[in-house]
């Protein structure tokens, strides 16, 4: 494939994840890893025919990319800003996904029956910023290790997760959400998994395990693959169902980028105005350090803008969650 065909297959392909054309930023980062690769080899003089490099702006500043005669998009507004996604949208797809974790009875939260998997991911994603092999990576023992008894539902208790380049680091997760994760994984993870150690006679050690009526895959751990389509077809259902009901809501959801990722953002620009207004000087570090960048600047560059753009509105949002949660 010559760089001019991969050039235009980006522009028009269709992502296999979301099922819509390529971000322009996606197209950006990956002409950029391209790029990087063809000048190397360049430079080494490992190609017969050289391209042409040209200088390009970016909003992190001047960058290099290689010119094959094919427009890429530039980066929009839309792109420059990850947005959060809209608490009826987060509701409606994860509903898709299976039964709230918790619900109240009499006053105090209890921990539902019929807990899925993938409805416990999203959730995780969520609440504690995790990537998707993040989440596929945790394991059954780390959740049953982590100490809940006693504690508030609300408080947050810190497990270790694998981020990207095998490196390690805690991660605070609600306990009402261990706790479901905990009644998960002795009760449907280990009758999934029956059927699994029956025939390899071990346990493979991950938390979620896949829900699924070929015997071969029943109880196998679930891949980001198998996530991301399973997520697909929840949002897919919800749009589906606000299509035949409501006209305005549809419109307003079929806008967003609904994928397991925007929940990893959702997270960090709600904690990013919930800190500031619990009177955090400097949210974005602790931001950092829960998601894993091992750069400020990463951070600040997808955030801090995008934050600012939004304050008003998630402000809002978040002090009417938290008022609903003293009533």
């Amino acid at each position: 494939m010559t760089a001019y065909r991969y050039a235009y297959d980006l522009n028009n392909s269709i992502s296999p994840v979301t099922f819509r054309k390529f971000a322009a930023s996606t197209i950006r980062r990956r002409w950029s890893t391209l790029t990087k690769a063809i000048r190397f080899c360049q430079s080494r003089g490992y190609l017969k025919n050289r391209f042409a490099i040209v200088e390009v702006q970016t909003p992190q500043g001047t960058a290099l990319n290689l010119d094959v005669g094919v427009k890429l998009p530039g980066l929009n507004e839309a792109d420059e800003h990850v947005t959060a996604l809209h608490i009826d949208t987060l509701n409606g797809v994860f509903d898709q996904l299976g039964p709230t974790p918790t619900h109240v009875e009499d006053g105090e939260l209890i921990i539902s029956d019929g807990l899925t998997g993938p409805r416990l991911m999203a959730e995780l994603c969520r609440h504690a910023g995790l990537r998707r092999a993040e989440v596929c990576d945790l394991k059954a023992q780390t959740v049953l290790n982590a100490i809940t008894n006693g504690k508030d539902n609300f408080v947050q208790v810190a497990i270790q997760v694998m981020g990207k380049g095998s490196k390690k680091r805690k991660v605070p997760v609600p306990v009402w959400l261990l706790n479901a994760l905990k009644r998960y994984a002795v009760e449907e993870r280990a009758r999934l998994l029956g059927a699994r150690t029956a025939r390899r006679g071990m346990d493979h050690g991950f938390l979620f395990v896949q829900r699924t009526k070929s015997s071969r895959y029943k109880g196998e751990p679930v891949t980001p693959e198998t996530l991301n389509r399973v997520f697909a077809r929840a949002r897919d259902g919800y749009l589906k169902k606000l299509a035949s009901e409501d006209d305005v809501a549809y419109e307003r959801a079929s806008r967003e980028r609904i994928t397991v990722h925007a929940l990893r953002h959702t997270f960090a620009l709600h904690t990013y105005v919930a800190r500031q207004i619990a009177g955090d000087p400097d949210p974005i570090k602790y931001i950092q350090l829960v998601l894993g960048h091992a750069m400020r600047q990463t951070t600040e560059s997808i955030y801090l803008r995008s934050c600012e753009a939004h304050y008003s509105e998630l402000e809002s949002e978040i002090l009417q969650r938290i008022n609903a949660s003293m009533k």
